[in-house]
């Protein structure tokens, strides 16, 4: 079994991307703390425990796991955070209107303005309905968890890409006109994924009894009338960000 995360105990040396280590804890290779926070899905743990245990510590394990994503996702919204700023400060030094150094930070004040605006505070959100929309107990996943999942991965390659900008920016190699359309573009994929974490979140409240879609039996019409004009308004956000240089992010192994 194997387990996908990032090292909280030296988050500058190790967050610009993700291992694969064999264990819940490892000994960093640039800190040496066995602080590692992983993706892991404790299936294995589960289906150990189903033999010899009750609900209560299954459910137990399902909430150490919540706490772990929660812990994770806060370090990366930190260090993405922390970066873009810096980045951001670098390149307003002398950056003319419509030039390589002033999209980057322009997309650098967006990202800082995406996270500060509704992308923290949304996912936090969303983590904490998510149990209630799960598809059993044994079984932690909705769409919930899955839009949070589709924003981790596009932090974590954001988190890749202004680490990456930081270091190498000052390098007569530095592709300045690349990665500054590569980091525009994925700014403007989490400003979409913000929508609709505010939409979501607007949504749930007309979701009863662990349904993902409203019932219109359960609500009044004017509430029903309400759920169907938000998600109308979800389908109607622009999809092209998704595509050109951010196609099948989600996907991506990290």
């Amino acid at each position: 079994m194997f387990y996908v995360g990032i090292c909280v105990g030296c988050s500058i040396a190790c967050c610009e991307c993700s291992v694969t280590v064999a264990a819940d804890s490892v000994d960093c290779k640039d800190c040496g703390t066995v602080t590692w926070f992983g993706m892991s899905t404790l299936i294995e743990s589960v289906i150990n425990v189903t033999d010899r245990t009750d609900h209560s510590q299954l459910r137990l394990i399902m909430d150490n796991e919540d706490d772990i994503r929660r812990r994770e996702l806060a370090t990366l919204f930190r260090l993405l955070r922390s970066y873009a700023v810096e980045n951001a400060e670098y390149f307003s030094v002398g950056a003319s209107t419509g030039s390589w150094s002033d999209r980057l930070y322009s997309s650098c004040r967006q990202l800082v303005d995406h996270l500060d605006g509704g992308v923290v505070s949304g996912v936090d959100a969303l983590l904490q309905t998510a149990p209630m929309f799960d598809y059993s107990r044994l079984q932690p996943g909705s769409g919930y968890r899955s839009m949070v999942t589709v924003v981790y991965k596009c932090c974590l390659h954001l988190l890749t890409l202004v680490r990456y900008i930081g270091v190498n920016r000052e390098s007569y190699l530095f592709r300045a006109e690349h990665y500054s359309h590569e980091l525009q573009e994925y700014v403007t994929v989490l400003g979409q994924l913000r929508a609709c974490l505010y939409y979501l979140q607007k949504l749930v409240l007309y979701c009863m009894d662990g349904s993902l879609f409203p019932d219109e039996n359960a609500l009044s019409p004017q509430d029903f009338h309400t759920a169907e004009y938000l998600m109308k308004e979800v389908e109607s956000l622009c999809q092209e960000a998704f595509y050109g240089r951010c196609l099948g992010f989600q996907v991506l192994v990290y």
